[in-house]
């Protein structure tokens, strides 16, 4: 037995699947909030390092749940 949803094909989000006008809006507000947060934290110069985020790339092959660095203030390169 199938049931209807309010699904719509056109609405795909990451992994294929479908998602509802609802999920939607959820994920691009939740999308927006995280943007908002990043372009606060650059421009109050505050970054996370390149070796760092590398670093931890690699330890989710092994620790999937591995914390994400947390940005730094930008280091001065001269």
């Amino acid at each position: 037995m199938t049931t209807k949803t309010s699904r719509k094909p056109n609405h795909i989000p990451r992994y294929g699947i479908p998602e509802t006008p609802e999920e939607l809006t959820t994920r691009l507000s939740h999308e927006a909030a995280v943007i908002a947060q990043a372009e606060a934290e650059i421009a109050a110069g505050l970054v996370i390092d390149g070796d760092d985020l590398d670093a931890w790339l690699d330890q989710l092959d092994i620790d999937p749940d591995a914390p994400m660095p947390q940005p730094r203030p930008r280091a001065i390169k001269l």
